[in-house]
């Protein structure tokens, strides 16, 4: 069987803005709810909080990436 790219159902723009359209009504469809509604007092964090938070997750992706980008260069430098 002989399967060519322009036999692709979303080949043009046009299949994945209809994809993307048709995703995102029912995202909202879905999640209207959240938009009208205020957020209940246990979901509330101060902004101190936050920062934190994305500080902790900013220096772990940091030293993860450090890792995972300088591990090769060990192993390709290290003669065993």
């Amino acid at each position: 069987m002989d399967v060519r790219i322009s036999n692709f159902p979303f080949q043009n723009a046009t299949g994945l803005r209809c994809v993307y359209a048709f995703q995102t009504y029912k995202n909202y469809h879905v999640n209207a709810h959240i938009f009208n509604e205020d957020a209940q007092e246990i979901h509330k964090y101060k902004f101190k909080q936050v920062a934190i938070l994305d500080l902790a997750y900013m220096v772990m992706l940091g030293s993860e990436l450090a890792v995972v980008s300088m591990l090769p260069l060990f192993f390709i430098c290290t003669v065993w």
